[in-house]
């Protein structure tokens, strides 16, 4: 059996506004004890099909405006030859980002906020509900091991300020 904490600094130093109030993003790509992992930023589009219905599609966000809705997302594979236990995903959320309420993944994994720069975390039952502005970081506790060779991808999005 193998034990993990993984404490993903996501774009640590990447995240930065510029004078014109773009945001630059550059996603990188990890390995912690074999397990690989994959961060992402992207920013939603919301388009009209030929049918004339929106769509909300994802892609890869170079550069984010302010008021735009961004997903941060972590892609993790164990390429161990052994189950991977107790699994802990740590994100944080960028300063100038503000969390939307309801937007972490996959639903159903538990998952703890914090709002005082990961010291202490609640389960979102326990966060009041004027508080997703606040939100500091983001805990996914793994209830399941992941197995040799499984993949996976937990998110959460925010709109930048």
């Amino acid at each position: 059996m193998i034990r993990h904490y993984i404490l993903l600094s996501l774009l640590a130093g990447g995240l930065t506004v510029t004078a014109q109030a773009e945001q630059a993003v550059q996603p990188e790509k990890k390995i912690i004890n074999q397990l690989v992992v994959d961060q992402m930023v992207e920013r939603r589009l919301i388009e009209t099909n030929a049918q004339g219905v929106l769509v909300e599609r994802y892609e890869q966000a170079d550069q984010v405006l302010p008021g735009e809705h961004v997903r941060f997302s972590i892609k993790y594979e164990n390429q161990l030859e052994d189950s991977a236990e107790d699994i802990v995903l740590v994100m944080p959320v960028p300063d100038q980002m503000d969390f939307i309420e309801g937007s972490v993944t996959p639903s159903g994994m538990t998952y703890q906020i914090s709002r005082d720069g990961g010291m202490t975390y609640l389960t979102p039952s326990a966060m009041p509900e004027d508080e997703a502005e606040r939100i500091t970081h983001i805990k996914w506790l793994f209830d399941m091991p992941v197995l040799p060779g499984e993949t996976g991808q937990v998110s959460m999005s925010a709109i930048l300020r």
